[in-house]
């Protein structure tokens, strides 16, 4: 079964789509792809892998929710970095590209649990609004693997 978005709940839906608005996971890929490729310390490369086949499935379900809801997958351009916690900066983005070693790993990593922290934001946020039990399983779902990735992310942080 499909979830169906509750009609009165205009922040479940608003939520879900920031969730899975494209131009944020093509960011998280983008960096996530920079780590895989870049032959970063086998501690990014072990998470960069890990991290991108956990969202994998989520994003799918997310854009199939918004697909199924008539949803647009997109937000204007402009309002992406206002609204989006978590969100890489171009200039994070270049910092990183422009890293490498050690420099690389921590950049990477740093950027990885702000982006995690404004992820589990949205999904809590989606937890008191929503009745659908497949909405609320997905968040629930992001709030718990992330934290678990956050806490090994701080463990390779290097000092």
């Amino acid at each position: 079964m499909v979830a169906q978005p509750v009609a009165d709940d205009a922040r479940e839906l608003l939520q879900a789509d920031r969730l899975g608005h494209e131009a944020v996971h093509a960011r998280l890929q983008a960096a996530l792809d920079v780590a895989l490729q870049r032959g970063a310390g086998p501690e990014v490369t072990t998470l960069a892998t890990a991290v991108k086949a956990a969202q994998g499935p989520e994003i799918a379900q997310m854009h199939a929710w918004l697909t199924t809801w008539g949803a647009s997958h997109s937000m204007d351009h402009g309002d992406m970095h206002a609204g989006m916690p978590g969100m890489m900066t171009d200039a994070q983005m270049t910092d990183l590209r422009n890293s490498s070693g050690e420099v690389f790993d921590r950049t990477w990593l740093e950027m990885m649990i702000v982006h995690h922290e404004g992820a589990i934001s949205m999904a809590k946020g989606v937890l008191p609004t929503t009745s659908d039990a497949e909405v609320r399983k997905l968040a629930e779902a992001v709030v718990a693997g992330q934290t678990a990735e956050i806490a090994e992310m701080k463990g390779h942080v290097i000092d």
